[in-house]
């Protein structure tokens, strides 16, 4: 069941969510302009979030640069338009279950390296990519039925200008995805402590080489440390990304 929910009350709100419905917003932003270009949707829709309480109305979102919990009235102020899409099918169980993996979830930073993966699939007009790249995090609370829907149904290719800037930037992007992947399994992998230890030494040692290497140098072995730079400067990225306010790790 779908209901257009913008310029609602709270009042009126409460009466037309349930816990574990979804909302479907069309954004006003730069980056909502960004999602609907690579669906290519330009009135489709750029987010959703998930009902945690109707009483007062609350959502979960993944949003930059965490998952945060939030009024849903201020959810739908930032929108264009706005859907409640309630699925009669979904016992109270199962809507309790998404709540808790909601609650469970919320500071988690996001997923920016998985930007990548959904730019290959809008740029080639496949689901390939989203469902066999790999994944740090394992799993995300999704059903293996639901999955296979998913990776089943047809990926409609982005604007033909977004698929095209997606290429150019690949040379770049690609280094990021795989950068952002290799810390995130090293993360998983490690003692949180260890982690920050191992990690805080390396970037140290390599930037004080840069630091104290010659600009003229920099280009020396055909490029390769500038690469490195460029690969150092990127990890230096995700830890300046994962450190904003209100993140944690799982």
């Amino acid at each position: 069941m779908e209901a257009e929910v913008n310029q609602k009350t709270d009042e009126e709100l409460a009466v037309l969510v349930q816990p574990g419905d979804f909302i479907a917003i069309q954004g006003r932003g730069l980056f909502s302009r960004l999602i609907l270009a690579a669906e290519g949707t330009p009135d489709g829709v750029s987010h959703v979030a998930v009902v945690l309480t109707n009483k007062p109305p609350l959502v979960i979102e993944v949003s930059p640069p965490r998952v945060r919990v939030r009024p849903l009235r201020l959810l739908l102020a930032n929108s264009k338009k706005a859907w409640v899409l309630h699925d009669t099918t979904l016992s109270d169980t199962e809507r309790e279950r998404m709540v808790d993996f909601g609650c469970l979830s919320t500071g988690l930073p996001y997923g920016y390296i998985r930007l990548f993966p959904h730019g290959l699939s809008a740029t080639f007009g496949t689901r390939w990519f989203t469902s066999h790249l790999p994944s740090p995090w394992g799993s995300d609370g999704s059903s293996d039925d639901l999955k296979k829907k998913s990776a089943a149904s047809p990926q409609q290719p982005g604007e033909w200008w977004f698929r095209v800037l997606f290429l150019l930037l690949m040379p770049f992007t690609l280094p990021l995805y795989a950068i952002g992947l290799m810390r995130a399994l090293l993360e998983r992998l490690l003692s949180s402590g260890l982690f920050a230890i191992v990690e805080g030494g390396v970037l140290f040692v390599v930037g004080m080489h840069f630091i104290i290497t010659p600009l003229s140098k920099t280009m020396d072995w055909g490029g390769c440390r500038f690469l490195f730079g460029y690969l150092w400067f990127s990890w230096l990225a995700f830890v300046e990304l994962d450190a904003l306010p209100g993140t944690r790790r799982s």
